[in-house]
C-alpha cells in the first residue's frame, strides 16, 4: 500500500502490469499514478501527476495481452509515451474490462456503474462510486479561472495545462526531483517526511530567498544520465529504473540539451549554461590530463586529444569522434566550417597530386600523366580540384537539406551546409595516404554525412541513409555525364 498525502485516496489498485516486460502494481489515486515495481515491497517505482497525462488509447500489446497507452507531458515540453500491458495471469481470465475501467477513469475522473463494473477476483475498487480531482488534461474547477475538459472517446480537444507552478509549493530538498538519479546525497526522510505531496506555503515562505542549487555531479558521473529527462523519481539513491517512458519513434532527445531543473521560478526551470554541464569522457579513451594550449598559445585545463575551438582540432575530432564532435559543432555558424573545408580539401589536392607527380615523372611507363610532370601544371590542378570540391560540398548541403526538408525536418539550410562541409574532413587524411586516399576517402565523407545527419537532425538510422544517398546519387550520374562527353567540356578555367 503506498503512503498517500494530505486529501489523497486510493481508487483503483491492478496487479500485474506490465512496462516493457518488468511487472508492476498499479494504484491509481484521486492525484497521481503510481507503480510499484512486483517484488519491491510496496516501495513506488513511478509516479505520474495526473493532469500531465494528455491522451490515452486502448488497445493490444504485441503479445495479444490488453494494453493501454498513455501520452505524457514532460516538464521540458516534450511528449513520453507509456504502455501498460494487462499481463494474462492464469485463471484470471480477459483483463480487457480491467483496461476499460482504468481508461474510464483516467479520461472522465469517475468510476463506471456496478453493473458495467467487471466481476474478477481481484479487489479492483478501492474507492466509491465517484471522487473529486480535476481529471486527466483539465484544470482544477477549484480554480477561478479554470475549465473543465470535455471529453469524446480518446479524443482531447483541450490543450495540456502548464506544469504545476513552483510559486504554490514550498521547495524542499529532495522533492519531485525531476533528474532521477543526478543527486545520490538528496534528504530522503525530508521526502518521506514531506507525505510527498507539497503543501501550500505560508506568506513568510515567499519573503524567503530560494536554497542555492546543488553543486554539479563530477566528472564522468553520469549515474542516471539514461533517465534525466524523465519526469519521476526511481527507488533508493544510486537505483535507476531502466523501464521508464518511450520516446515517440520520431522523437530523439539529444544528450546535450537534457539539464537539470534547479531553479526556483514561477515558470518552468531553465536549463543550466553548458559550462555547468559535464560530459563523461568515452570509455576505454585515455584522457590528456596535462595543459593543453589553444589557438592562441595559451594553456587550458582538462583533458582531450585537441582543442575543438581550431579548425586542426576539429578535423582530428571528425576522424577520431565524429558523433561527439557533430554534436559540439551544431551551434556553430557555417563559416566556422569553411577552413576545415578548405584545408582538407588542400592537403586532398596537393597530397594526392604529388604522388601523381611522381609517376608522372616516367613519361615512358605512365604516358596519360606526363602532363603532371610540371610544377605549374601541379598548382593550377589543386586549385581547380579544390575550387571544385567546394562546388560539390555546397551542392551536396543543399540536396540534403531539401532531402531532409522532405522527410519532415523543418531545420535551417545551414546545419545542413555545415554537415557537408564537415564531412569534408577524410579528404585530409586521404591525401597523406597514397592512390588508396581517393578511394577511401569518398566512402568516409558520406558515412560522416549520415552522422552529422543523425546528430544535428536527431534522423532515425533511415531517414539519414536516404539522405545521404540522394546526394551520392546524383553525383554519381554527373560523373556518368561527364565520362561520356569528356572531361574536358568541365574544367573549371574552361
Amino acid at each position: 500500500m503506498p503512503e498517500l498525502g494530505n486529501n489523497e485516496s486510493l481508487v483503483l489498485e491492478l496487479s500485474d502490469i506490465k512496462v516493457k516486460d518488468v511487472l508492476f502494481t498499479l494504484f491509481l489515486t484521486n492525484k497521481r499514478l503510481l507503480l510499484s515495481e512486483k517484488g519491491m515491497k510496496g516501495e513506488i517505482s513511478s509516479q505520474i501527476p495526473l493532469p500531465v497525462i494528455v491522451s490515452a488509447n486502448a488497445g493490444s500489446s504485441e503479445s495479444g495481452e490488453p494494453a493501454l497507452t498513455i501520452s505524457i507531458k514532460a516538464p521540458d515540453g516534450s511528449d513520453r509515451r507509456m504502455m501498460f500491458a494487462f499481463h494474462d495471469k492464469p485463471g484470471a481470465g480477459d483483463r480487457s474490462d480491467e483496461r476499460d475501467t482504468l481508461l474510464q477513469v483516467i479520461e472522465h475522473g469517475e468510476l463506471p456503474s456496478r453493473a458495467d463494473r467487471p466481476r474478477t477476483g481481484n479487489n479492483l475498487y478501492k474507492g466509491g462510486d465517484d471522487f473529486s480531482r480535476p481529471g486527466m488534461n483539465s484544470i482544477n474547477t477549484n480554480d477561478p479561472g479554470g475549465v473543465q475538459n470535455s471529453m469524446s472517446g480518446s479524443s482531447f480537444h483541450q490543450p495540456p495545462p502548464p506544469s504545476p507552478r513552483f510559486r504554490d509549493f514550498q521547495r524542499r530538498r529532495g522533492e519531485m526531483n525531476f533528474s532521477s538519479g543526478i543527486e545520490e546525497e538528496r534528504n530522503r526522510s525530508q521526502w518521506s517526511a514531506a507525505g510527498q505531496i507539497r503543501t501550500p506555503p505560508s506568506d513568510e515562505s515567499f519573503r524567503q530567498p530560494p536554497p542555492p542549487p546543488p553543486p554539479p555531479p563530477e566528472r564522468g558521473d553520469r549515474t542516471g544520465s539514461g533517465n534525466m529527462d524523465s519526469y519521476s523519481n526511481f527507488g533508493t539513491p544510486g537505483h535507476v529504473n531502466p523501464h521508464s517512458y518511450d520516446h515517440f519513434p520520431e522523437e530523439r532527445v539529444a544528450p546535450q540539451y537534457t539539464r537539470r531543473f534547479e531553479r526556483d521560478d514561477s515558470r518552468r526551470p531553465d536549463r543550466q549554461p553548458d559550462s555547468e554541464f559535464v560530459y563523461a569522457p568515452p570509455s576505454g579513451r585515455r584522457q590528456r590530463t596535462a595543459p593543453k594550449r589553444n589557438g592562441y598559445g595559451s594553456r587550458r585545463s582538462g583533458g582531450g586529444y585537441s582543442d575543438s575551438d581550431s579548425f586542426p582540432g576539429t578535423i582530428i575530432g571528425l576522424i577520431r569522434s565524429p558523433e561527439e564532435m557533430f554534436r559540439q559543432v551544431r551551434s556553430r555558424e557555417v563559416m566556422d566550417a569553411v577552413p576545415v573545408l578548405l584545408v582538407s580539401l588542400a592537403v586532398f589536392a596537393f597530397g594526392s597530386l604529388f604522388f601523381l607527380g611522381m609517376m608522372a615523372s616516367d613519361a615512358s611507363a605512365y604516358p596519360y600523366l606526363s602532363g603532371l610532370a610540371d610544377m605549374g601544371t601541379l598548382i593550377f590542378v589543386s586549385v581547380e580540384m579544390i575550387i571544385f570540391g567546394a562546388i560539390c560540398a555546397a551542392l551536396t548541403g543543399v540536396l540534403l537539406h531539401f532531402v531532409s526538408y522532405y522527410e519532415g525536418f523543418d531545420e535551417d539550410i545551414g546545419q545542413a551546409l555545415k554537415v557537408a562541409a564537415y564531412s569534408a574532413a577524410p579528404y585530409a587524411v586521404g591525401g597523406l595516404i597514397p592512390f588508396l586516399g581517393i578511394i577511401i576517402a569518398p566512402f568516409w565523407s558520406i558515412y560522416l554525412q549520415y552522422t552529422g545527419m543523425r546528430e544535428t537532425y536527431y534522423m532515425e538510422s533511415d531517414q539519414a541513409s536516404v539522405a545521404v544517398l540522394v546526394p551520392a546519387a546524383v553525383f554519381v550520374v554527373l560523373f556518368i555525364i561527364m565520362t561520356m562527353l569528356g572531361a574536358d567540356n568541365f574544367s573549371i578555367f574552361g
